[in-house]
Order: structure tokens, then sequence, then C-alpha cells
């Protein structure tokens, strides 16, 4: 009997090694879950308003600032507002989010609009708006508007161009602009028409 005892108990010790090199060898084969991408650093709601500003190409500073306080991170900007933000999965390389506005913050309630400032001069407004805008595309396309279509909804778009305006030339960043679901979404960007629309249909 003691032999048999003996000879379970060998058994028992040789098989708990086994799954236990087992689970070990699983553990060494699994892949590490890889770290999120981080998220790069917005401005300084400083530096934000100067930025801000630095888009009015050929307009001069604006008379009235942005005020800082209505900088806020994309974090905030999401509790704030009374829609979900649509952010745009793809971008031109080495254009990443900057700043992050919220208009009237603070004595509107909760906002009605957001906008998204990155670098290389691209903007993504979104606005709530509850009918669609009526576009007098016959006039418009004396500026060059177009029609487009933004994942399906209608909309409007021009390239980049120079006018010549009171004062001198002034420099238009290429738009489009379309209507969905309550939201007006205005993409505005020092670049051609096509690669808005590309970054205007990558929204989600």
């Amino acid at each position: 009997m003691q032999l048999g005892m003996h000879g379970s108990t060998a058994a028992l010790v040789l098989v708990t090694s086994i799954v236990l090199a087992s689970g070990l060898a699983g553990c060494a084969q699994r892949k590490a879950v890889p770290e999120p991408t981080p998220v790069p650093a917005l401005l300084a709601p400083v530096e934000c308003v100067g930025l801000e500003d630095s888009l009015r190409t050929g307009r001069g500073p604006r008379e009235t600032p942005s005020p800082p306080e209505e900088f806020v991170t994309l974090t905030e900007a999401e509790q704030e507002t009374v829609f979900d933000i649509l952010l745009p999965a793809y971008l031109p390389k080495g254009v990443t989010l900057q700043c992050v506005r919220l208009p009237g913050i603070g004595w509107l309630g909760e906002s009605r609009a957001v906008y998204l400032i990155y670098g290389g001069g691209l903007t993504i407004r979104q606005v709530v708006a509850t009918a669609p805008p009526q576009w007098p595309l016959r006039s418009l396309a004396n500026d060059g508007w177009v029609e487009v279509e933004v994942n399906g909804a209608p909309g409007i778009g021009h390239e980049s161009s120079d006018v010549q305006a009171i004062g001198g030339t002034v420099h238009n960043r290429g738009a489009v602009t379309w209507w969905a679901e309550g939201i007006t979404y205005v993409v505005t960007g020092d670049m051609s028409l096509e690669e808005l629309l590309r970054i205007a249909e990558s929204m989600q």
C-alpha cells in the first residue's frame, strides 16, 4: 500500500509540474498588450488664441479675440456639448489636434458648437442646426463653390484661392460644409478640396 501511495504521489507531482510548465509556456508565448497611442498635448489657452487669430490670413487679428477660457480639453468638450463630437480618422501626415474651443461656454449653458483647431491650418467646426442650410448655389458658384457629397449627405466646397478685396489680396482656405442629423459641419484648410473631402468623409 505504501508503494502505491508513493507512486500516486509521484504521479501527482509529475502531472502538476507538467501543467505548471505548460501554463508558464503559454504566458511566455502570449503577446503583450500594446500600449494606447498617446494623445498629443494641446496648446495652452493663450497660445490657442494666437493660433486661431493666425488663421485669419489677410484679414488681420480679430478686434475681440476668443476668451482663453473657451479653450478646453477634448474630454471637457465631450462633457459640455449637447451632441457627439466627431473626429477624423484620417489626417494628413504631421497634422495633429492643437486646440479645442467651445464658443460661448459659461453663458450659453451646454455648448451647441465646438471648434477643433489642428496644425497645418486645418479647422473643423460642428454646430447644432435643426434644419439643413439653404445654400444659394447660383451666387456661390461665382466664388468657386461646387456641390459635393460627404458620406451620402449633400454639401458644398471650394478650393483654396486668393481673391481681390478692399485693401488687397485675401487668401481663402479651402472648405467643405455639409449638414447631417442636426449638425452643420465645416472643414477648412489650406489644402486641396480632394484632401478636405477625404478628411470629412473619415469623421466618426
